[in-house]
C-alpha cells in the first residue's frame, strides 16, 4: 500500500514504523478506501472502527502522455493535457488526481472542452465520467499524424471502455 506498511507475524498489519501502542482490531471493522492521492494514511473511530486509504493506482499509474506542441498552441497547454486525458470515460477528480491541476480549474477547462463540442458526459454514480466526441477523437488524431505529434496514439486512446469513446447522436 505504502512506504512502512506491511503485515507482521500473526496477522497483524503495521501502518508505519513509528513505536505507537498497537491496537487489537480483531472483530472490529476494518475498511480500504482507495482514493486520488499521493500517499496513504489511516483512520479511526475508536474503539471499534478502523480505515486505510490507499492511493488509486492503475490509469494513473501509466506512462505519462506527452502533449503535441501544435496542439497546445491551439487550446492551450493545460486543456490540451486534459483532452489527451479524457481519451478515456475519466471523472473530474480523476484528471485533477492525475494532472495536478486544483479541482476548480480542472472544471472550469473541462466546461469549455465540453462546450466546444470536445468532450461528452455521462453521470455514472457519484461522478460525472467525460471522455472524447468524434471530433477530439479526429483532432488529436491530426495532431498525432502532424510534427511534434503524439508517437503511438494507442496510449492516449485504448479500448479499455468499448463505445464509451464514440460520440453518442
Amino acid at each position: 500500500m505504502w512506504p512502512g506498511m506491511r503485515q507482521l507475524g500473526g496477522g497483524e498489519p503495521q501502518v508505519n514504523e513509528r513505536p505507537h501502542r498497537p491496537h487489537d482490531i480483531r472483530g472490529r471493522d476494518l475498511i480500504f478506501v482507495a482514493a486520488h492521492c499521493r500517499t496513504g494514511w489511516v483512520s479511526w473511530r475508536l474503539p471499534d472502527r478502523f480505515g486505510i486509504v490507499y492511493p488509486v493506482t492503475g490509469i494513473f499509474a501509466s506512462a505519462a502522455v506527452t502533449t503535441p506542441d501544435s496542439l497546445a498552441r491551439l487550446l492551450g497547454r493545460s486543456r490540451a493535457r486534459l483532452l489527451l486525458h479524457t481519451a478515456e470515460p475519466v471523472s473530474t477528480s480523476g484528471l485533477a488526481a492525475a494532472t495536478d491541476m486544483p479541482l476548480g480549474t480542472v472544471g472550469s477547462h473541462l466546461r469549455i472542452l465540453l462546450d466546444a463540442g470536445l468532450l461528452q458526459r455521462r453521470r455514472s454514480g457519484r461522478e460525472v465520467l467525460y471522455w472524447w466526441t468524434d471530433s477530439a477523437h479526429a483532432l488529436v488524431s491530426a495532431q498525432a499524424e502532424g510534427p511534434g505529434g503524439v508517437s503511438d496514439l494507442r496510449l492516449v486512446r485504448g479500448s479499455r471502455w468499448p463505445g464509451y469513446g464514440r460520440s453518442r447522436r
